[in-house]
């Protein structure tokens, strides 16, 4: 039996179908591949797409398009505009976050909390302090009426 000439699917429309929403596994199903092969396909485009070059364009132009924005709202927000000021304040923080400014520095982490456990007596509870105060104030000791009843203080009552 010949075997069935495998089947040329263009890269372009792997990316495409999973730009339109597709999932891989319906992509792989509808192109007839493995869906390793649709994962390497796709992990292709994005390594040819986003390299370091793209990255600095990218963020050199979003940082232009900011301090533009920026220069109109500035100074409405100095005059006193608070909708201005919000903006400009919103636009700061896009701006800190897009040069990492917005990250704790590295090593300047906390320490995580240190936990101790002591074993032991369970300290009273401010609820076990009030019940006790008014089992004083009243002259009755839950206790002494239960072992009275003949039952341990332990035991529940039925």
């Amino acid at each position: 039996m010949a075997k069935a000439p495998a089947r040329i699917v263009d890269g372009e429309q792997i990316v495409q179908a999973r730009i339109r929403g597709y999932s891989v596994r319906r992509i792989a199903r509808e192109f007839d591949l493995a869906v390793d092969d649709v994962n390497d396909t796709l992990d292709a485009f994005a390594t040819a797409t986003l390299d370091k070059n793209l990255r600095r364009s990218t963020l050199a132009l979003e940082l232009e398009r900011l301090d533009r924005i920026t220069a109109v709202f500035q100074a409405k927000a100095e005059a006193g505009d608070v909708q201005s000021a919000l903006l400009v304040t919103k636009i700061a923080e896009r701006r800190g976050v897009l040069l990492g400014l917005a990250c704790a520095p590295q090593g300047a982490a906390a320490p995580p909390p240190v936990i101790e456990v002591v074993a032991g007596k369970p300290k009273q509870t401010s609820t076990d302090r009030i019940k006790a105060a008014l089992d004083r104030i009243s002259g009755t000791n839950p206790d002494e009426d239960v072992q009275e009843a003949g039952q341990s203080p332990s035991s529940p009552t039925q």
